[in-house]
């Protein structure tokens, strides 16, 4: 059975916006659909900012002090902190893939780029 609203999609975000991913990384804008029963959990993951690790930057996922205030933030009642974590570690989970997949990519034009210029062997 599915939760109420589920049918009716929430207002349609970006993929830039769902993922906040950085404009400046962004090459391509696409939009995906939100179920209404989903529209909590985005709305708090897009006040929530991924951790980046290593001297590149590389994006890491969501620090427990960054959920927790979240959360905080948007006045969660505590018995559904569990749940919404859940749903936002799952989220940034997917960022982070996402923007991984993006650096190889660009790493690779970079480097082919540089044998291209005879600049690597």
């Amino acid at each position: 059975m599915k939760p109420e609203g589920a049918d009716t999609p929430a207002p349609r975000l970006s993929r830039e916006e769902f993922f906040k991913g950085g404009g400046e990384r962004t090459e391509r804008i696409y939009e995906v659909e939100v179920w209404r029963c989903n529209a909590r959990v985005v709305d708090i993951y897009q006040t929530c900012m991924l951790d980046r690790a290593g001297i590149s930057g590389a994006a890491a996922g969501l620090s427990a002090q960054e959920i927790h205030t979240a959360l905080l933030l948007h006045r969660v009642p505590e018995r559904r902190w569990p749940a919404l974590t859940r749903d936002l570690l799952w989220m940034a989970r997917a960022a982070c893939e996402y923007l991984h997949d993006q650096d190889k990519r660009e790493a690779d034009k970079r480097a082919a780029e540089a044998r291209k210029a005879g600049k690597v062997r």
